[in-house]
């Protein structure tokens, strides 16, 4: 049989939630297996700093497995293939083959970095600019805060907090993303300082900024708690975090979601989505801020085909562009036909052109601790 593991989301529910999943799960994988489709639970991996446990699973087909988690009605965000044999003896180092998998974040982020830089992600980021301009709003920037924007790819958020009278810097790990937001800057006369930075290791002390933003870049961050940690580090005592994400439920997540259909995430790696849900911000954030407000927000892209949306995000969104790559001539033609389905369904329509509504999670958090000079 193969192995595959179940990413299941069990905010709030700590230990007790996760065993209570596992055991909802095991009963269905039990069930299924007298009806002679075999499924059989290995183990289970909480991991209480992304309130996610992983179940690992033996069965025959990805099928059994999401019927299993189905049937037993547990928070799955995804099923996971995995590589290697099926020996759960235990090893030199007392540990199991499901205890010893675990992601490598680097290659994880090195390949990020690739798909980033593939395509040319400027192009999508200039159908969403919108969206940086109402964060920054929601934020109530002041005019002379220091504001950094991480994970700006070619600068939106930087862009609009500059335009409010910010000073403004703005970190990403694609040169080729910052040199299109210097030129973006220049073309406007907007002083902005666009640097190689990442969302997980971010290159300024504590409390250096009066705000801190990223729209729709740092819940791409691999190691979610660094990415947290570091947001709330360099923001001030009562600064303000804005965050915008997207949605599991919405358009842009469940693109996301029949993408990783076609080609799997890498195992073991938090989904992105979970930045767009309250319950996970919040508890990421922890007690590094004082207050958190959210509101669910849509974003509509416009496109005069929803053949010509699946063209464009083919050709300039990296995760699209890659997915393309990766199933190959054999695959492209069913992922071009899934993708065109679920434009269709959001937006409504089965010709011509399409608004399509994207629900995106706005967050602004205010950082722990006492403001300073009443700012």
């Amino acid at each position: 049989m193969a192995e595959f593991l179940v990413e299941l989301y069990v905010s709030g529910a700590g230990a007790d939630g996760a065993d209570r999943e596992t055991r909802r799960a095991r009963c269905a994988a039990a069930a299924l297996t007298a009806e002679g489709r075999p499924v059989r639970l290995v183990r289970s991996i909480f991991v209480p700093e992304d309130e996610t446990c992983f179940l690992l699973v033996e069965a025959e087909t990805a099928e059994a497995v999401h019927e299993a988690a189905n049937r037993a009605a547990v928070p799955f965000e995804r099923v996971l293939a995995t590589t290697g044999h099926t020996n759960h003896e235990p090893k030199e180092n007392g540990m199991s083959t499901a205890e010893a998998i675990a992601p490598d974040l680097g290659a994880v982020k090195q390949r990020q970095q690739t798909m980033w830089a593939s395509g040319d992600f400027h192009a999508v980021a200039a159908l969403i600019q919108p969206v940086a301009e109402d964060l920054c709003e929601a934020v109530d920037l002041r005019a002379d805060w220091r504001v950094l924007d991480v994970a700006t790819g070619s600068g939106n958020a930087a862009l609009a907090a500059a335009r409010r009278g910010c000073d403004v810097v703005g970190i990403d790990y694609v040169p080729a993303l910052l040199a299109r937001g210097r030129r973006r800057a220049e073309a406007e006369g907007l002083d902005i300082d666009l640097l190689e930075g990442d969302a997980e290791s971010i290159p300024f002390p504590d409390a250096s900024f009066d705000a801190v933003l990223s729209v729709y870049g740092a819940m791409f961050a691999p190691d979610h708690a660094k990415a947290f940690a570091e947001l709330a580090r360099v923001c001030r005592p009562g600064g303000r975090i804005g965050l915008a994400t997207w949605t599991p439920d919405g358009f842009i997540g469940e693109m996301l979601k029949v993408v990783g259909g076609h080609v799997p995430p890498a195992p073991g790696v938090a989904s992105p989505l979970l930045w767009g849900t309250r319950a996970y911000v919040g508890s990421m954030f922890g007690d590094t801020i004082d207050g958190l407000g959210v509101r669910e927000r849509t974003f509509t892209f416009r496109f005069r085909s929803a053949e010509d949306f699946v063209e464009y995000f083919r050709d300039y969104y990296g995760p699209t562009l890659k997915a393309f790559e990766a199933v190959g001539d054999g695959g492209a033609d069913e992922l071009f036909a899934d993708l065109v389905t679920l434009v269709r369904k959001h937006a409504g329509t089965s010709e011509g052109a399409v608004a399509i509504p994207a629900t995106w999670l706005e967050t602004v958090a205010t950082r722990s601790g006492a403001a300073e000079d009443g700012r």
